[in-house]
C-alpha cells in the first residue's frame, strides 16, 4: 500500500511537476478524438519484465476539467508498473471499462444504474525523486459528483463506496413525487419528443432514478418512454463525450425496464441487433453489456 501524502481538488490543476516529457490530449474534452485511437484490447498487458518504457511521464497538464490529484509514496521495491498492476486491478475491481496508453494515461468509462461517467486517469513520476508518483483523475463527462468516489476507491484499491454517492436534486427527493408521478413522465418525453438535446443528460439521468422502482416502471411504459428512448438512441449520432453518455443512460434505463413483462412483449429483441457504437472499444465494452444484459432479459 502507498503512502497519500496529500489530496487536492480542483476545477482547474493548479501545479507543475516537471519530469522528462509532457502530456499529449486532445484539444477538445467534449469530443471523441479519432485520433486517439484504442490499438490494443482495453486490458493492456504489462509485467514487471515489460521493455515498454514508461518514464516518458511528464509535467501536469492544467486541465479545464474537474480534477483530484495526490502524491503517493511507495516502499523501495515498488515502481510504476507495480502501480500501473493496481489501478488495473482496482479498476477491473469495479467493473469500470479502460484503455491504457504508454504515455500512462488510462481513459476509463464507469456505468451502474443511474450513474455514467467519463474520465481520465494520469500518472505523473517526480524526476529525481525515487518511488514517488502523483496521480490524477480528470472529469470528461457524466457524474462529477462521483469522480471523488472512484478517486478514493482507486487510491486505496478498494470497491467504490456507492453509499457516499448523493443527488441532491434527485427528483426522488421531491416528497409529492408519487402524486404527479406521471405528469413528470409525460413532461420528459416532450423533451425527447421535441428533440431539446440541452436537457437530454439530465432528463435520462431522472428517468433512470425512477426506473429503479417497479412500481414507476409501469408508468414509464404505459407513457411509451421505452419507444422514446429507443428511438433516442436509434438517432444518437455519438460524436461528443456527452452523446457516449446518454447513449450508455439510455441503455441502462432501457436495462431496467426489460425487466417488465410488458417492455418485452412491446419491444422486439431484434431492436437491439444494430445498436449503434463508437470507435472506442472500452466505450463498446460498456455498450455490449447493457445490451448483453437486455438479451438475457427477453429469456427470462
Amino acid at each position: 500500500m502507498a503512502q497519500i501524502v496529500d489530496s487536492s481538488e480542483s476545477l482547474h490543476s493548479i501545479h507543475s511537476f516537471e519530469s522528462i516529457n509532457s502530456i499529449h490530449t486532445s484539444g477538445s474534452d467534449n469530443t471523441v478524438n479519432s485520433n486517439d485511437t484504442d490499438s490494443s484490447s482495453d486490458n493492456t498487458n504489462i509485467s514487471n519484465n515489460d521493455s515498454i518504457q514508461f518514464r516518458n511521464i511528464l509535467k501536469i497538464k492544467k486541465h479545464k476539467k474537474k480534477s483530484i490529484k495526490t502524491k503517493l509514496i511507495f516502499p523501495d521495491n515498488c515502481n510504476i508498473v507495480s502501480l500501473i498492476h493496481q489501478i488495473i486491478n482496482t479498476l477491473k475491481l469495479n467493473k469500470i471499462s479502460y484503455t491504457l496508453k504508454k504515455n500512462c494515461k488510462f481513459n476509463c468509462c464507469y456505468s451502474n444504474n443511474n450513474i455514467c461517467i467519463l474520465f481520465n486517469i494520469y500518472l505523473y513520476e517526480l524526476e529525481y525523486v525515487k518511488n514517488e508518483f502523483i496521480i490524477e483523475l480528470v472529469h470528461k463527462k457524466g457524474n462529477k459528483q462521483y469522480l471523488e468516489n472512484i478517486f478514493h476507491a482507486i487510491i486505496n484499491t478498494s470497491k467504490i463506496n456507492n453509499t457516499d454517492y448523493d443527488n441532491k436534486n434527485s427528483i426522488l427527493s421531491n416528497p409529492y413525487i408519487n402524486n404527479i408521478i406521471n405528469d413528470y413522465i409525460k413532461m420528459f418525453n416532450l423533451y425527447f419528443i421535441n428533440n431539446q438535446k440541452e436537457s437530454y443528460y439530465k432528463l435520462l439521468c431522472t428517468l433512470n432514478e425512477l426506473s429503479r422502482n417497479k412500481d414507476n416502471r409501469f408508468y414509464l411504459i404505459n407513457n411509451n418512454t421505452h419507444n422514446i428512448i429507443l428511438n433516442f438512441i436509434n438517432i444518437n449520432e455519438l460524436v461528443t463525450n456527452n452523446d457516449i453518455v446518454c447513449h450508455i443512460l439510455a441503455l441502462s434505463c432501457l436495462l431496467t425496464l426489460s425487466e417488465n413483462d410488458i417492455f418485452k412483449k412491446e419491444i422486439k429483441i431484434t431492436n437491439f441487433n444494430n445498436i449503434k457504437k463508437t470507435t472506442k472499444k472500452y466505450i463498446n465494452n460498456v455498450i455490449d453489456d447493457k445490451i448483453n444484459k437486455i438479451l438475457i432479459n427477453f429469456k427470462n
